[in-house]
């Protein structure tokens, strides 16, 4: 039982780090959509990422 949440633990870890590349909401014409997580730049960078909640 303690393996089990062991393993939640590090997912949730692996996921909220990693979030922005695994959610990125690319920011279209320069309008703000609702629900962006993160602004992509044409450099490949994210800026503005915040974890899912």
């Amino acid at each position: 039982m303690k393996k089990i949440t062991m393993l939640l633990t590090l997912v949730l870890t692996v996921l909220s780090s990693t979030s922005c590349s695994y959610f990125k909401i690319p920011k279209g014409d320069g309008r703000e959509k609702a629900g962006n997580l993160c602004t992509y730049t044409a450099k490949g960078e994210f800026i503005g990422c915040e974890p899912i909640r």
